[in-house]
């Protein structure tokens, strides 16, 4: 059969070019099904995700700001120096990751640099955030450090 089909090579690129035709005409297509195909898809991930059996990573715990914890502490922004007790408590911790922005207005200078001291001692990672605003397009200009007064590492 391959025979066959060496003997006209013509023939062959010529199926073989109507055939990438149809596959982008198809593909093409799929731009209308597009909604369709990702939703089938989300539908296709959330049972994956629901057959493969969850192994809760030991090493990692997470501490959520949660309906509990706003019951019993109050309403968000908590106190500063709640945030550097709750460092001081995972100081031994490899990692402390804050996916929380601290843009509340300090009332408490003293709590701030509680916060600036605790986070200084331990390894504290902050999250970002992006702005499209004409401020923060300029390049090289870093937001106003924290707190009043920076500290220098190591300083207490």
């Amino acid at each position: 059969m391959i025979q066959a089909w060496a003997k006209h090579p013509k023939t062959i690129r010529l199926l073989f070019g109507a055939a990438m035709v149809l596959v982008f005409a198809w593909a093409g297509g799929l731009k209308k099904a597009e909604p369709w195909i990702a939703h089938l898809d989300q539908k296709i991930y959330d049972l994956r995700l629901t057959q493969t059996p969850a192994q809760p990573e030991e090493r990692i715990v997470i501490v959520d700001v949660d309906e509990k914890s706003l019951a019993e502490l109050g309403r968000w922004p908590w106190p500063r120096s709640d945030i550097a007790g709750l460092i001081e408590h995972l100081s031994e911790a490899k990692v402390i990751a804050f996916d929380v922005v601290f843009a509340d207005r300090v009332q408490d200078e003293k709590n701030t640099l509680q916060l600036e001291r605790s986070m200084r001692a331990a390894p504290v990672v902050l999250g970002y955030y992006f702005s499209s605003e004409s401020i923060a397009r300029q390049t090289g200009v870093l937001p106003p450090a924290f707190g009043s007064s920076v500290l220098a590492p190591g300083t207490q």
